[in-house]
């Protein structure tokens, strides 16, 4: 059985200061998953503190492109149809950032459910989902604790010991469809986006404990980040180092369409 490492990362609704000069940060820390309803066993973390977190060392997809489906489903005030538009337009501002080789793309909607499918669900890894949950048992059920004030969260589980050689293998985002006081459509683009920076592999930046610092974090990937609807600086600087390049281009690589814009997918076998 292959083991994989679990990055599992939240946005909630707390406000925290910044260091002036601190930047982005990636994923890097995670637990082995097996397979079953625990996904994070205590004591299988991976080698974190050997490898550290630089851009060397931080797990990406090793195509650059992730192909998300949104479930179909809403409430709280959020129609499935503004659900899905949101999670198109979230994909889409990612892609945007010309300076970088990730292409997130939107693939089309999964039916609604009642039992979201989270990291390696059923051994489901080809499927990254966006999921609107719409109660505090389904979100127990999945996630295994209460939601509190998380407006989301995301699991990345990826593979690799290697310091300089670790894959993210699947991504899913669970959306807290029943937080108090209902959405609207800014709000759950915005945090929408922040979940998929997780997905990409970017973590939070910007955390201190620091009293003396009372500069904000002008970014999508702060933990106050859903207030923004595309990309900051920040967040373009740390897309940009991880998956350097452009996207989409001819003779990258592509797994459908959805991977090209420069045209279709085609399969390759070489000249003779």
């Amino acid at each position: 059985m292959r083991n994989l490492c679990l990055a599992v990362i939240s946005l909630s609704l707390v406000v925290l200061l910044c260091e002036p000069l601190h930047a982005y940060q990636f994923l890097c820390g995670g637990y082995t998953i097996t397979g079953t309803s625990g996904n994070c066993p205590v004591g299988s973390v991976d080698q974190d503190n050997q490898c550290g977190c630089s851009v060397n060392t931080a797990p990406v997809w090793p195509n650059s492109a992730i192909n998300f489906k949104a479930e179909y489903q809403g409430g709280n005030g959020i129609s499935a149809n503004t659900f899905v538009q949101a999670v198109e337009s979230a994909a889409l501002q990612w892609s945007n950032v010309s300076c970088s080789s990730m292409l997130t793309a939107y693939g089309g909607t999964l039916n609604a459910t009642s039992s979201a499918r989270w990291g390696n669900h059923e051994n489901i890894t080809s499927e990254q989902g966006v999921f609107f949950v719409k109660s505090q048992s389904e979100w127990i059920e999945v996630t295994g604790s209460g939601a509190g004030s998380t407006l989301g969260v995301t699991v990345s589980p990826y593979n690799g010991w290697n310091c300089n050689n670790r894959e993210i293998a699947d991504t899913d985002i669970l959306f807290n469809g029943f937080i108090s006081g209902g959405w609207d459509y800014a709000s759950v683009q915005g945090t929408i986006l922040h979940e998929m920076g997780h997905s990409i592999g970017l973590g939070h930046p910007c955390l201190t404990t620091n009293s003396n610092c009372n500069n904000s974090c002008t970014a999508v990937m702060a933990a106050t980040g859903a207030a923004f609807s595309i990309p900051q600086q920040d967040d373009v600087n740390a897309l940009c180092a991880l998956y350097p390049g452009t996207s989409g281009g001819l003779g990258s690589y592509c797994d459908g369409n959805w991977d090209c814009t420069s045209g279709p997918c085609i399969t390759f076998e070489g000249f003779t």
